[in-house]
């Protein structure tokens, strides 16, 4: 073995080792990108009650039910005001007079993408708790799905 044939060998595994190491890195930005578009997505929705209150049941449960959200984790978050965008309720100074819901398929969609980040495990707990306090704060009927 010469000394360019290492020369080679070493340009080339460094050449690999690049290549997967951006590979990687493009493909977690990508699914970062997923969870801070749906997180952003649900959060408008939410404050501005876009959601009929099955849905937001629906969507509370879905969360609470696979990543194991309890009223104690919940009344922990709000204690130690864990989620800064959460506001008082006597900022609200804006009154809808009509409120355009999400239709139904669209809704699908959103429990569908909710699915996938959940199976590719790309949702966090931190963030399912985030999304179902915010959830709770617009939609404070919803807090009787939660189990103790």
């Amino acid at each position: 073995m010469s000394m360019t044939n290492l020369n080679e060998k070493r340009f080339q595994a460094a050449k690999e080792k690049i290549h997967l190491e951006l590979v990687n890195y493009f493909t977690r930005l990508n699914c970062e990108q997923r969870v801070w578009d749906f997180m952003t997505s649900i959060r408008f929705q939410a404050q501005g009650r876009y959601f009929t209150h099955l849905q937001a049941k629906r969507l509370i449960s879905y969360l609470s039910r696979h990543y194991g959200i309890r009223r104690a984790n919940i009344n922990t978050a709000l204690a130690f005001k864990a989620f800064s965008d959460i506001r008082d309720k006597k900022n609200a100074k804006i009154l809808r007079l009509k409120r355009d819901c999400i239709p139904d398929e669209e809704f699908e969609q959103q429990m569908c993408e909710l699915e996938d980040l959940r199976l590719e495990k790309h949702l966090e707990y931190w963030q399912a708790l985030e999304l179902t306090v915010l959830i709770l704060d617009h939609y404070p009927g919803c807090i009787k799905n939660l189990t103790t």
